[in-house]
């Protein structure tokens, strides 16, 4: 269990997806840093100095991070489960 700490103004706040897009000698900047600790991409372009900009996003893109994600994606996309299909067509 977590203790609420604090609640912040929810003007100005955005929820931001991934992928975070940065171009390929930005990116290597920002991992060539010697401080990683970030929570993400954006973090350490920002650190550098580097303009972040947010663009519109879609509510329904999925992030597969764990395997509920991949089972979710399929159920979405009507996908039968990997192993009921032959191996060159799973997904």
């Amino acid at each position: 269990m977590r203790e609420v700490e604090s609640t912040l103004a929810r003007r100005g706040l955005v929820a931001v997806q991934t992928p975070q897009v940065f171009g390929a000698e930005l990116f290597r900047r920002a991992y060539a840093q010697e401080d990683l600790s970030s929570t993400d991409d954006a973090g350490l372009v920002e650190r550098l100095g580097e303009r972040v900009v947010v663009v519109e996003g879609e509510a329904s893109n999925l992030k597969i991070t764990t395997p509920i994600d991949l089972t979710l994606a399929r159920a979405v996309l009507g996908v039968r489960p990997a192993g009921s299909r032959p191996g060159h067509k799973r997904f």
